[in-house]
């Protein structure tokens, strides 16, 4: 995974392997570090970016551009997010709503959470969650 994401790093920013292994080192930079060492070409939040964007695709500023996360919200999530929507108070990781359940609850909700496949965690690729820009 280090190798792959270091020779996609040095491919995108034009260091050649020994220049980005020399940079990264399994470290994490983040801000004007970053900016320092060649990694990023800004500072911004995501208004700056949608900027930028805007800017490569010759829209207008005022052009509303929708995000579209990847991958796509777990079944769990979308779970917990209906609760939220109907006024119920979920906070926390799974580990915590599981602690607070009582030994027969948990039984009961594992089993369905089982079966609607909502706590399997994903499988797959290791990376960031992708982005999508629609107009």
């Amino acid at each position: 995974v280090y190798a792959d994401f270091t020779g996609k790093a040095a491919s995108a920013r034009g260091f050649d392997g020994n220049q980005i292994d020399a940079v990264a080192r399994g470290r994490i930079w983040a801000g004007a570090a970053a900016k320092e060492v060649g990694l990023v070409d800004g500072i911004g939040g995501l208004e700056m970016a949608f900027g930028e964007i805007r800017t490569l695709l010759k829209l207008a500023p005022e052009e509303p551009l929708e995000v579209v996360e990847f991958p796509k919200p777990s079944r769990l999530e979308e779970v917990l997010k209906a609760f939220r929507q109907q006024g119920f108070e979920v906070d926390g990781t799974l580990a915590d709503i599981r602690s607070s359940l009582t030994p027969k609850s948990s039984v009961v909700i594992t089993a369905v959470a089982d079966r609607l496949e909502i706590i399997t965690p994903p499988t797959g690729i290791l990376q960031m969650p992708a982005w999508q820009m629609a107009r």
